[in-house]
């Protein structure tokens, strides 16, 4: 067949195509084994409509099954080079040089938190020598003179009395300005938010070793509210105080490290927090003992000691997610639990006093 006969050919087939597709059929005898073969194609290439709800279907069936997860293995290729291969085994330098860093870095936080306990306690001192001389002031007469629970004369204000008693705050605050080192990251990031919070956690937690009800000083001199209110913003001084000094040293004091370059000042300073790292070590035991003596102590210990059982004893555990959910259920207990225990005790200690 030639060129003009396919070209007629073509046209002819469409010509008899868009006739079937208008509904004008062509009737010509030539043309029927043509029109049947048109309509044979399309019987044959004609597709059902799908079911309208096929769409929905397949969604549903893509949300119902999980997508299988395929773990990707890499092998690392050793090249022995014709030798065995020989397993590195870790000196005990390495391991030294490990646990150096993290050693130096525990002592400059607990010299840090020894600095600002003591500073913030310091100036708590004070605070509370000046609420005593106010509450003298409201005493009634009768009451002037007379000698407090820990023997000072109702009234008199002395220097020596004022500093002991700042010595013996700050000291006590040692062991504030190591909680707050430990549970800083926990605590709100601003500032200012920060420091009210950790004054009100001390005021909500160990207001009650303050406030004994059984002390009569809080009815006798002055109002009892007003020596609650004093005693209870002395917490709140107390806690802001270890906030700002501790992130303001923090700052300032340098983490050591064992660069060559850096070498020689890290060793001045390693030098020059020790004897703080040595007194905070110290408030540690002597704080801790000293909780475990007291019932409300030991109940404030008991979730602690636990978090530090599981941090032991979770690494035997092969399930990641379950050690993960454990370790921050522990922690959670660990510092909602004493936090529960103390502010009771020291809501009823408010209570008690304010009663009378």
């Amino acid at each position: 067949m030639n060129v003009p006969d396919e070209h007629h050919e073509a046209s002819r087939l469409s010509r008899i195509w868009d006739g079937l597709i208008a509904g004008t059929a062509s009737s010509r005898e030539e043309d029927a084994a043509l029109v049947a073969d048109i309509l044979r194609v399309e019987r044959l290439t004609r597709v059902p409509a799908p079911p309208p709800d096929l769409k929905t279907r397949m969604w549903s069936g893509l949300m119902r099954q999980a997508s299988p997860v395929v773990a990707v293995v890499v092998t690392p290729v050793n090249v022995p080079n014709g030798h065995h291969p020989e397993r590195m085994i870790p000196t005990r330098s390495t391991f030294r040089a490990r646990k150096t860093p993290i050693l130096l870095a525990a002592c400059r936080l607990i010299a840090i938190g020894a600095m600002a306990g003591f500073a913030a306690g310091f100036m708590t001192g004070l605070w509370v020598r000046i609420a005593m001389s106010l509450a003298g002031m409201l005493t009634v007469d009768r009451n002037r003179g007379l000698l407090t629970e820990n023997d000072a004369v109702v009234g008199q204000f002395t220097l020596g009395g004022t500093v002991f008693l700042a010595m013996f705050a700050g000291m006590i605050g040692v062991a504030g300005g190591l909680l707050y080192v430990a549970i800083r990251a926990w605590l709100p990031r601003n500032g200012w938010l920060r420091a009210f919070a950790y004054g009100a956690l001390l005021l909500g937690v160990f207001g009650f070793i303050v406030m004994d009800p059984d002390n009569p000083d809080y009815r006798l001199f002055g109002p009892p509210w007003f020596n609650v209110f004093t005693f209870s913003l002395a917490y709140l001084i107390c806690g802001a105080g270890i906030s700002f000094v501790t992130d303001r040293l923090d700052r300032w004091i340098p983490v050591p490290g064992l660069h060559a370059a850096r070498r020689w000042r890290s060793i001045a300073w390693i030098a020059a927090l020790t004897p703080f790292t040595v007194i905070g070590v110290f408030a540690i035991l002597l704080a801790l003992p000293n909780l475990a003596a007291t019932p409300a102590g030991r109940i404030m210990l008991l979730p602690l000691v636990l978090f530090v059982v599981w941090q032991a004893s979770s690494r035997w555990f092969s399930n990641l997610d379950l050690r993960q959910r454990g370790k921050s259920l522990i922690r959670n207990v660990s510092l909602l639990a004493p936090c529960a225990v103390g502010l009771f005790l020291t809501l009823r200690s408010v209570f008690e006093i304010l009663a009378g």
